[in-house]
């Protein structure tokens, strides 16, 4: 289950409410987030205050729509603090600040001046500012993803007061140059195809289990972490345990384990040293490199192509692969297998024509790379197999009519998203591709200890 109902909490000035309405609709309706807004989440009549501290800690992050007027409003300074001091109690709950105009923070609160902030000339977004937003709420940023030596799937615990003992172990295995990979905890449910497909591009499963109490069954307190250790096993990957002194063992332990005080403990870390280099001894090398496949016309767009394919990195954790990345010989061969073991298919059918302003042009190659996806979903469809993912979109003008008409024949049928500039495609990207979002918990470790 996601461990918070929403994204983030939207905080603004009834002042700058056109604003806020139209940020928390892309953030919603076109990116796929959910975002806490007062006209949407608070029965009429009831004040903000008196929900806040109900509402602040159910949201991952917090949204400052920041400007002239809001900050000398007392509601949204209230705001403000209880969403610093929701950071302060918990490293990765994230304060976003969103600034309209040229509201100087410093000199309104003190608190505000290590806040880190996205302007919006004139409260409007843009494809820059957009992706700056989609990947601050990730808790992302800084493009292309870090190379390391090992990929390892990781169960840990992700409850209060359990961080710094887990966070010790995976700083320890962060210097070893693993990539901790584990489930995004946005996902609606608990779903062991999905892990299982996590599992299955790592060589080796982690399991930290952390102190609990004795008055409740082990195996019921670390229900879920068990539940992986049985998708791993399934899948022949080797495993280690890491456990905190004290902590009651549940049944069905991997034989490889070992107690884990602290970092600041020399001989604790020299035992896990050990440990791990059993473990990445007994490293399965993954078969595959997990990916998404995006497939859009290039020519001359290498740049924003970069930054796109950077984006999506950011905020799903996965490789994104366009057929331009792939070299050598049997280039049409090596096209189709990238497009059949990727977990998705993302294609963007057309584009604004460079000698017709206002109108369509086809993506021909994009077109061709999409009719393989189709004939692949479809071939895994009838062995009985989850299908790829394939998911067509298409620029449009706003007001447009007939659109589906100037598509090729073929993808006429077929469920089109639609969207009229680089800010729609950026939010329908990110929310295509959040469902294959996975977790890089080495990213966590580096922004909490800037911190």
């Amino acid at each position: 289950m996601p461990s918070k109902l929403y994204n983030a909490f939207l905080s603004y000035n009834h002042i700058d409410s056109e604003v806020a309405l139209s940020l928390h609709d892309w953030l919603t309706r076109v990116a796929g987030l959910s975002v806490w807004i007062d006209v949407q989440n608070l029965p009429a009549g009831t004040p903000v205050a008196a929900r806040l501290p109900s509402v602040i800690p159910q949201c991952e992050g917090c949204l400052l729509l920041l400007s002239r007027r809001s900050l000398q409003s007392g509601w949204v300074m209230d705001e403000c603090e209880t969403a610093l001091d929701e950071r302060a109690r918990n490293r990765r709950f994230r304060v976003v600040g969103v600034r309209i105009d040229d509201c100087d923070l410093a000199k309104v609160s003190p608190a505000l001046r290590k806040l880190s902030w996205i302007d919006l000339p004139d409260g409007r977004l843009n494809p820059a500012a957009g992706r700056q937003l989609l990947s601050s709420l990730h808790g992302r940023m800084g493009g292309p993803l870090r190379a390391f030596d090992w990929d390892c799937y990781v169960s840990r615990g992700w409850k209060e007061g359990e961080g710094t003992f887990a966070d010790d172990a995976c700083t320890m295995l962060d210097g070893r140059g693993i990539r901790l990979l584990t489930d995004a905890p946005r996902q609606a449910v608990f779903s062991e195809d999905r892990i299982a497909t996590i599992m299955q591009d790592c060589g080796a499963h982690i399991v930290i289990l952390p102190r609990r109490s004795d008055a409740v069954p082990a195996e019921r307190q670390y229900r879920y972490l068990l539940r992986e250790l049985d998708i791993s096993s399934k899948l022949k990957l080797p495993q280690l345990a890491i456990y905190e002194p004290g902590t009651p063992l549940p049944p069905g332990l991997p034989t490889e384990h070992c107690e884990f005080r602290s970092a600041d403990d020399e001989r604790s870390r020299g035992d896990l040293d050990c440990h791990i280099d059993e473990l990445l001894g007994r490293y399965v090398q993954p078969s595959r490199t997990k990916h998404i496949f995006l497939a859009t016309e290039y020519k001359g767009q290498e740049r924003r192509l970069e930054q796109i394919r950077a984006f999506l990195e950011e905020v799903t954790g996965v490789s994104c692969m366009l057929a331009i990345h792939i070299h050598g010989d049997h280039l049409r061969e090596q096209i189709v297998n990238s497009i059949a073991s990727s977990v998705a298919f993302l294609g963007n059918l057309t584009a604004p024509s460079r000698d017709r302003p206002g109108e369509i042009a086809v993506n021909v190659n994009t077109c061709v790379e999409a009719g393989i996806a189709l004939g692949i979903a479809r071939a895994m469809e009838t062995q009985g197999v989850p299908p790829l993912p394939v998911f067509l979109l298409a620029y449009a003008p706003r007001d447009a009519t007939g659109r589906t008409e100037q598509l090729p024949f073929f993808f006429r049928d077929f469920q089109i998203h639609w969207h009229a500039d680089d800010v729609d495609l950026l939010g329908l990207l990110h929310k295509l591709a959040l469902p294959f979002e996975q977790r890089i918990i080495n990213y966590e470790i580096t922004r909490t200890a800037m911190d």
